[in-house]
């Protein structure tokens, strides 16, 4: 589970929702915490201070009895709501699994590899106003591992220290990872 890029895509779903209509339409509720009422509430209610809503469920895998009700309001939901669900555990054998692959706009988060990191920091130190060479990238991913949210800490560390990221930075001021 990639949670940086989970979180990254999760607050610039907030973000352009709230831009476009207001931070009062923004529920969130988790799994575990859910009634049957308060899912027929967030998938079919209103709001009396947003006319469009987004809802954010976290976890719903571990409210089992919901799922066929939550497979049945999805046909439900008009286009007033935005219907976020973070799951880091889906089971792939379930209904609601496959009736979420299916019928919704659905995202993974996987690990990415050495490789796509090393990208991801040449990328990211490039919109940081920084510069690093590829080895350099290399040299940063194995000190930080494949923790994109360390990465991009240190990243910012060591674009405050030098905008040209070196070796030499990454050795004076990154603590490399314990396993090493």
């Amino acid at each position: 589970m990639n949670h940086f890029a989970r979180a990254a895509e999760l607050k610039q779903l907030v973000d352009d929702f709230t831009k476009k209509y207001s931070t009062d339409g923004v529920e969130q509720y988790n799994g575990d915490e859910l009634t049957p009422e308060v899912l027929a509430s967030a998938l079919g209610g209103v709001s009396l201070f947003a006319q469009n809503r987004m809802v954010i469920i976290r976890g719903i895998a571990s409210a089992k009895d919901l799922h066929e009700q939550l497979i049945k309001g999805l046909d439900s939901v008009g286009d007033d709501l935005s219907l976020v669900l973070i799951e880091p555990q889906l089971d792939k054998r379930t209904a609601l699994y496959k009736v979420l692959h299916k019928q919704t706009e659905f995202k993974e988060f996987n690990e990415p590899s050495e490789q796509e990191l090393q990208q991801w920091v040449s990328d990211r130190t490039k919109a940081l106003g920084g510069n690093i060479s590829n080895a350099d990238a290399r040299t940063l991913v194995q000190y930080c591992g494949t923790d994109q949210t360390r990465l991009s800490n240190e990243l910012e560390k060591l674009v405050a220290y030098d905008p040209n990221i070196s070796a030499d930075s990454i050795a004076q001021l990154v603590e490399p990872n314990p396993a090493d």
